[in-house]
């Protein structure tokens, strides 16, 4: 049974984590189990359902994986996931999500929200073909591609809102920068192999509005740095 609960922005690492945890308890996980494409049946098995995959939470659903988990919290069904709190955002839940946390060491991930910010909009120009790099040496589309004003309004609503939820819980935070085997071995005292690796794109190169975007990007982004690095348990040791 695993103690830990990953707790993130979208884009951070958070499936290197939570595949970590997943390997390091030997269990199964369910990752964004909250989502709808992570169908609870009745009878308590789990299903994927592919079909859901973009239509996000809805609160009948979510509530019912919250009792499920509240039951099987302290049994051998407990599971790993991770939760990204935006998902839940608009269904008024905030306590009921964070009481299902109590009592779990909260772990979670520091990351530029632009570099953030550009793979979610280029998963989304690729229609996420690849997610994650599960096969070392793979080679991801060079597309070109136009990041909008108002999509950075929405990821900034949701990235704003991610933080001040995620604070609240007094996580362990580590740095995207640091993020590999070799630090989360050192940090939970066992040896394991990743299954995933980062993707190597150079955004940069792609993206037809850099300057211009990266210019209304911090508007909205303003003290970023601050709000994201003390909010973790261990801030003097990330602060530096």
């Amino acid at each position: 049974m695993s103690e830990y609960r990953v707790v993130c922005m979208q884009r951070t690492g958070s499936t290197f984590l939570t595949n970590y945890i997943k390997k390091f308890y030997n269990v199964k996980s369910e990752f964004e189990f909250l989502l709808d494409s992570h169908v609870l049946h009745n009878d308590g098995t789990l299903t994927y359902d592919k079909s859901l995959r973009y239509t996000g939470a809805s609160l009948d659903r979510v509530l019912k994986k919250l009792d499920y988990l509240d039951e099987t919290k302290l049994s051998e069904l407990n599971f790993q996931l991770k939760i990204i709190p935006n998902s839940t955002m608009k269904l008024g839940i905030e306590n009921r999500l964070t009481n299902y946390l109590k009592g779990y060491k909260i772990l979670t991930i520091a990351r530029n929200p632009w570099d953030s910010f550009m793979s979610i909009q280029y998963q989304k120009e690729t229609n996420w073909e690849y997610a994650h790099n599960v096969h070392q040496g793979i080679e991801p589309r060079k597309i070109h591609y136009t990041l909008k004003e108002e999509d950075i309004i929405r990821y900034a609503i949701n990235w704003w809102y991610d933080v001040k939820f995620i604070s609240n819980l007094e996580p362990h935070v580590f740095d995207y920068e640091d993020l590999s085997a070799e630090s989360l071995n050192e940090f939970f005292g066992k040896q394991v192999k990743p299954d995933h690796w980062p993707l190597g794109i150079d955004y940069k190169e792609l993206i037809l509005n850099y300057n211009e975007a990266y210019t209304i990007f911090n508007k909205h982004f303003a003290g970023w740095e601050s709000a994201l690095y003390i909010m973790g348990s261990n801030r003097n040791e990330v602060m530096g």
